[in-house]
């Protein structure tokens, strides 16, 4: 078990917060592993953790205050996060046997590979049309704007579409730099992949050996390393570069895994 749990931690953090979907890449990858089957979905969703605890540490100075004065200052901040992840924890809650049943496979990953590469490419044409509206930082954003993004978030309910790829979207077309709304992604992921990590122990019915639990264990840390250098490169190539590079990957990828299909 332990080389696939190197190999979808890996997964984990490189794909969690890049426009390409690790939901998606990780169903795809448990086509070839021999990961028991009753423990990957649960496996997929607490290694999150990992990329939640690297988001935390990246942007600690804006997200966790020292003392009161930086606690008023951050708190509003907070505010819109969990306005953001409103949206989504209704639908995921409502919705998520539905969701796994129907859409957790090869061709609806491929599906939504495709639909959201069509929803970055829209994206970026805004930037590139309206290059002195998509100028806000998170700090000038409102409310209206987290209720806006959160929703198009719920978008990456389905495999393959992307909660990054929804979320970055999401802020650009709300009037964000790309630089912000990328930003403004990584917040959100925050409750959003805590509250599904959660969920999902909560409600799984599974009793875990030894060994899954050191996998638990090795994963998360694996995909806190991974998932805080892609943190670091993103921020960096959202500065000068464009998304279309992940479009292109996604096009890709979703011819190959139909043709494989």
């Amino acid at each position: 078990m332990i080389k696939e749990t190197i190999l979808l931690a890996i997964i984990e953090g490189l794909t969690e917060f890049l426009p390409i979907s690790s939901t998606g890449h990780l169903i795809l990858a448990n086509q070839f592993l021999t990961f028991p089957n009753h423990f990957a979905s649960t496996f997929d969703l607490v290694v999150q953790m990992g990329a939640i605890l690297a988001v935390l540490l990246y942007w600690r100075k804006k997200l966790i205050p020292k003392n009161k004065a930086e606690l008023k200052e951050i708190f509003p901040l907070w505010k819109k996060v969990l306005v953001g992840c409103l949206p989504i924890f209704v639908l995921g809650f409502l919705f998520h046997e539905i969701l796994e049943k129907y859409l957790f496979n090869p061709t609806a990953v491929a599906g939504a590979l495709l639909v959201g590469s069509f929803y970055i490419w829209a994206a970026e044409h805004y930037v590139k049309k309206n290059q002195q509206k998509a100028t806000k930082t998170t700090e000038q954003m409102t409310y209206r704007d987290a209720l806006s993004i959160g929703t198009l978030q719920c978008f990456s309910l389905w495999p393959g579409f992307s909660r990054a790829a929804a979320t970055m979207g999401g802020g650009i077309f709300s009037g964000l730099s790309r630089a912000a709304a990328t930003e403004f992604s990584f917040y959100l992921a925050i409750p959003t992949l805590t509250a599904a990590g959660i969920f999902k122990l909560v409600t799984v019915q599974l009793i875990l050996t030894q060994e899954q639990i050191a996998a638990l264990l090795i994963g998360t840390a694996i995909s806190f390393v991974i998932a805080y250098g892609t943190i670091a490169f993103l921020m960096k190539w959202v500065q000068t570069k464009s998304l279309m590079p992940f479009v292109w990957y996604r096009i890709l990828l979703a011819v190959v895994v139909l043709w494989y299909s």
